[in-house]
């Protein structure tokens, strides 16, 4: 009887080593399962910290077409985004010779390097950079300290860092701030092969994860992009600065000429006039000639004139001393001038008559110039037999004046440009009619300055009327 309870009590105890040894095993099991869930909430965790880092870096890099703040802004975030106790950017320029400097330096313990000590760093082939970036791929390694000790070539590296190994520059200068992972990114443009960005870990045992690569590569890309950007925009302006220098050495030119130009012309009308008057008889044949001589140095004054006052406008120059005037008498005096230049084409010109006053604040010197300006385009783009007509009006608190004639017209093509200073519509300059192309810029300047508007309307082998609106000056009859 006491073997039997013997073997019963064994079989009972093994029965409960059992159901111990299952429970501690589930609960080991279920430790287990904690630790993972624990394990996978910390890589998911980690994995939304990186992509809203590399958000934020990417709008920094974004948000400016300065590259200093541009780069800045990538080491900075690199740095602080993959914990990396350094952060290099080197970064070709345009005219990349066969090195790629360190452009940019970050540090845990100091933040951004100055410029001095950058110069000190040592630069990457820039074949090397090419060939990384055409693989379109990061590469790191966890541990570099055997190979920069050796010198050996580094496994999977692009260029000849992966067949000779780096140079003995680079292996010192990894060497001296500690280096023990290290992880490189090119970025670029397109085809175009613009720089790397180097992140170090100086902390043994701390691998690159994918996640964190992936995020370097999205900051990289972005950087890639802004360079680009900065580099266009900065080319754009110094295109547009030395433009600007070129127009105002033009400007100045013409106005220097200009202004030597008047000095004989003004002899050459004086004389003119000595000769007409005061040098005895002339044969009809002498006459003639003094009257071409006398057109063509009105001619040339006009054009003179028209130089000044294109250059006192780009130059900032030009202003107005503007008084109280009536516009509807400048208009008379203006037609009265023109009038022997319309009967030598012969061309009508016909002038309808304000019935009220049209008092405006304006230079009158200036408005006369408007006036001779539309009215000479009036005559001498319109054939003989044809009609110019000039009226004068009120409305809507607004002097009106209308020059419109029955002449080549513009070409539709062409009516865009008509403001632009040197443009003659393409039919003028098939025909030959002479002429700068600077009396419409004049006149829109003008009427702007008097804080009016000015339209055209056109039509090719029909005509052209040009309509320039001035305000009256409040409280004058008729200007309701």
């Amino acid at each position: 009887m006491s073997g039997f309870r013997r073997a019963r009590s064994d079989r009972s105890d093994r029965s409960v080593v059992r159901r111990l040894s299952s429970s501690f095993g589930l609960l080991i099991g279920i430790v287990g399962l904690a630790d993972e869930n624990d394990r996978l909430r910390r890589l998911d965790a980690e994995r939304d910290r990186l992509a809203a880092a590399a958000r934020q870096t990417g709008m920094g890099i974004r948000s400016s077409l300065d590259l200093d703040q541009i780069l800045d802004e990538a080491v900075r975030g690199l740095g602080e985004a993959l914990r990396a106790d350094h952060v290099l950017v080197l970064l070709a320029e345009d005219d990349s010779g066969p090195a790629v400097p360190v452009v940019r330096a970050w540090s845990t313990n100091r933040g951004s390097l100055p410029p001095e000590e950058l110069h000190r760093l040592p630069s990457a082939p820039a074949k090397t950079i090419r060939e990384h970036y055409a693989q379109d791929t990061s590469w790191s390694l966890d541990d570099i300290r055997p190979y920069l000790a050796s010198g050996a070539a580094l496994p999977g590296a692009p260029g000849s860092f992966g067949t000779v190994g780096p140079p003995t520059d680079i292996r010192a200068a990894l060497t001296a701030i500690g280096v023990v992972s290290l992880l490189v990114t090119p970025f670029g443009s397109g085809m175009e092969a613009m720089g790397a960005a180097v992140l170090c870990r100086c902390r043994p045992g701390d691998v690159w994860l994918p996640m964190e690569v992936e995020a370097v590569e999205s900051i990289a890309a972005g950087l890639g992009r802004a360079v680009r950007r900065s580099r266009t925009y900065r080319q754009e302006t110094e295109l547009v600065d030395r433009l600007q220098a070129l127009d105002k050495a033009k400007n100045d030119f013409l106005s220097t000429v200009s202004h030597e130009l008047r000095t004989p012309l003004t002899s050459i009308v004086g004389y003119v006039e000595l000769l007409a008057n005061d040098s005895g008889p002339l044969s009809d044949d002498q006459r003639h000639m003094l009257k071409v001589v006398d057109s063509n140095a009105a001619r040339l004054r006009n054009l003179i004139e028209d130089l000044l006052t294109i250059s006192r406008i780009e130059s900032g120059a030009f202003t107005s001393e503007r008084l109280p005037i009536d516009l509807r008498r400048l208009v008379n005096s203006s037609v009265e001038a023109i009038r022997p230049a319309a009967s030598a084409v012969p061309v009508t010109l016909r002038q309808v008559p304000a019935e009220d006053d049209l008092i405006v604040l304006g230079d009158a010197p200036q408005l006369d110039r408007v006036l001779m300006n539309l009215l000479t385009n009036a005559v001498k783009f319109t054939p003989p037999g044809g009609l110019v007509t000039v009226s004068t009006c009120c409305r809507n608190g607004e002097a009106v004046l209308t020059v419109g004639d029955t002449g080549i017209g513009i070409p539709e093509k062409d009516q865009k440009d008509l403001f632009h200073r040197f443009f003659r519509a393409s039919n003028a300059t098939e025909r030959a009619i002479p002429g700068t192309g600077l009396g419409l810029a004049i006149v829109r300047s003008i009427v702007t300055n008097h804080e009016g508007r000015l339209e055209i309307r056109s039509t090719e082998g029909e005509g052209t009327t040009v309509t320039a609106r001035l305000p009256l000056l409040p409280d004058v009859p008729g200007s309701g």
